[in-house]
């Protein structure tokens, strides 16, 4: 597709999309070639999801005697995503070895464990006779569905407060009422509708913290009422202040087709995930009048590969490691608050304290809805510490709990010279250093779970 390639510049007959690898003039390649005057020439591939990408191979021109000796790549994973360069351990930019002569291909490592990239740019930096190439980009899809999970009214159940929209019906139909498996409940209704039955309205959903979404599903309005949404656009927000429209392929404002009849389920796939906190779907098209239930999947955002830190395989924290302010009793302590703890013998399954008030300790976000349902709740922003109390405030019946806190158990650490690249303000090099010595043996926080006893 001619659309996925794209350069700076090129000489006439040797454009971008003449670049792929073994290409001739024959079967319409044969290579790209830059203008030469063009000092910062790049190369762009585009693809249509985010790839984990391993290797690239480079030839020169296939019928002239022109070839790119060193170049170097950047990339990034989303279309409004500033490019990052590939950079070695001490933060400088990597210059790979190019070709030779134009026949022979020459393939260099990017990164042992991949890049994840959405659009790559080969940038040449010296070249025999011209700046001419041809390019294979070699990796894999980058699809995580074993892992994604329901963001809307999952485990990471989003409060009806943060589900708003442009307009409702009337306050039987708010956006709350939009969750997908959402019933007829007396007056209220199964689906979000607008007071106006116009383009331009939208729903909208603000999570914890930033997640990557996958998936969209969608339903109509259950009941006898023959209304649903027929197709629909996403738009998407790091801040809640600037929107972006999904886009495939890039610079197309993607339309997603919506359903058919009330309750069959339509799941659409994004091939370029999105990252973002806050999610808004503007209906385009519908029949009769819009109506709406949804459901967003996918996963937490995050910088590591988060774990389980209390019960996990590799880091299970002893009985004598789990403290309360109080128990009930032997059968009720601190070591029963455990996820997924079921009631053993006389051993109870969760945490209970002595006294049932606020002083007690073992959370300030919004609790459970029964007792075998788990809740998450992700931090706005990860934080490092040696101990948690998670301080129950409210509680139907008695204070009972299960609990697990998933996080990153390896610091990382630097060098001073990498240090002075990451935090670039040398200034703050010694209050980092301070920090990192205080917490030699702690963990990255960055998500809650928990269970009722």
């Amino acid at each position: 597709m001619d659309w996925a390639f794209y350069a700076t510049s090129n000489m006439e007959g040797s454009s971008a999309n003449k670049s792929r690898l073994n290409s001739t003039s024959a079967n319409g390649g044969g290579g790209w070639t830059s203008v030469v005057d063009d000092v910062n020439s790049n190369i762009a591939f585009t693809f249509n999801a985010i790839m984990n990408v391993t290797v690239i191979a480079t030839q020169g021109h296939a019928e002239r005697e022109e070839w790119v000796t060193k170049f170097a790549v950047s990339y990034k994973q989303r279309y409004e995503d500033e490019f990052e360069w590939i950079s070695d351990d001490q933060g400088d930019i990597m210059e790979f070895d190019g070709n030779i002569d134009r026949i022979g291909i020459v393939k260099n490592t990017l990164k042992e464990s991949g890049i994840l990239a959405n659009v790559i740019r080969v940038h040449p930096k010296e070249y025999h006779q011209r700046s001419s190439i041809r390019v294979e980009l070699f990796g894999c899809l980058q699809f995580r569905f074993s892992e994604r999970e329901a963001l809307v009214s999952g485990d990471a159940y989003v409060p009806d407060s943060r589900m708003t929209a442009s307009s409702v019906y009337d306050e039987y139909t708010g956006p709350e009422r939009a969750r997908i498996d959402s019933m007829r409940e007396g007056e209220y209704r199964g689906a979000w509708s607008p007071v106006a039955n116009e383009v331009g309205q939208w729903i909208q959903v603000q999570f914890d913290d930033f997640m990557t979404v996958q998936t969209v599903t969608t339903k109509g309005r259950t009941e006898e009422a023959d209304e649903w949404v027929t197709s629909y656009e996403l738009h998407s927000s790091l801040d809640g202040v600037t929107w972006m429209p999904y886009m495939e392929p890039f610079g197309t404002v993607k339309v997603f087709s919506g359903n058919v009849d009330t309750d069959t389920p339509v799941e659409n796939l994004l091939t370029a995930p999105i990252k973002a906190k806050y999610f808004r779907v503007y209906p385009k098209s519908w029949h009769i009048y819009i109506c709406l239930r949804i459901e967003f999947h996918g996963w937490h955002y995050s910088d590591c590969s988060e774990e389980e830190l209390i019960s996990g395989v590799d880091h299970y924290l002893s009985d004598g490691r789990l403290n309360a302010s109080s128990q009930l009793d032997d059968f009720h302590g601190a070591n029963r608050s455990r996820l997924h703890e079921t009631t053993s013998g006389g051993m109870s399954g969760g945490w209970v304290p002595l006294t049932m008030d606020d002083q007690q300790w073992i959370q300030i976000f919004e609790g459970n809805l029964n007792s075998s349902h788990v809740r998450k709740r992700y931090f706005m922003e990860g934080f490092i510490a040696r101990a948690i109390r998670l301080h129950p405030t409210a509680w139907t019946g008695s204070i009972a709990i299960r609990w697990e806190v998933l996080g990153c158990p390896e610091l990382v650490y630097y060098t001073v010279k990498e240090l002075l690249f990451k935090v670039q303000d040398p200034a703050k090099i010694s209050d980092v250093l301070l920090t990192m010595k205080k917490i030699a043996t702690s963990r990255m926080l960055s998500l809650v779970m928990y269970q009722v006893a």
